[in-house]
C-alpha cells in the first residue's frame, strides 16, 4: 500500500515538475514578447514626438504665411489707393 501511495505521489511530483517547466517556458516567451513590445513602444513614442514637432513647425509656418498674405493684401490696397490718388492728381 505504501508503494502505491509513493508511486502516486511520485507521479504527482513528476506532473508538477512538467507543469513548472512549461510555466517557465511560457514566462520566457512572455518576457521576450514584452521586451519586443517595449522596444516597439519606444520607437513609436519617438516617432510620435517627431511628428508632433513637425506639426508644430508646419503650424508656425502656416501662421507666418497667413501673416504674409495679410501684409501683402494691405500693401496691394495701399498701392491701389496711391495709384488712384496719382490718377486724380493727373486729372487735376
Amino acid at each position: 500500500r505504501l508503494q502505491k501511495q509513493l508511486a502516486v505521489r511520485s507521479n504527482c511530483v513528476t506532473e508538477l515538475e512538467g507543469r513548472y517547466v512549461q510555466l517557465q517556458e511560457a514566462q520566457r516567451t512572455l518576457k521576450v514578447s514584452h521586451d519586443a513590445a517595449m522596444v516597439k513602444l519606444d520607437e513609436l513614442s519617438a516617432q510620435l514626438k517627431d511628428e508632433r514637432l513637425k506639426n508644430l513647425q508646419l503650424n508656425k509656418q502656416l501662421q507666418m504665411e497667413n501673416i504674409n498674405k495679410v501684409q501683402m493684401e494691405q500693401l496691394q490696397e495701399q498701392v491701389t489707393e496711391l495709384e488712384q490718388e496719382r490718377d486724380l492728381l493727373k486729372d487735376n
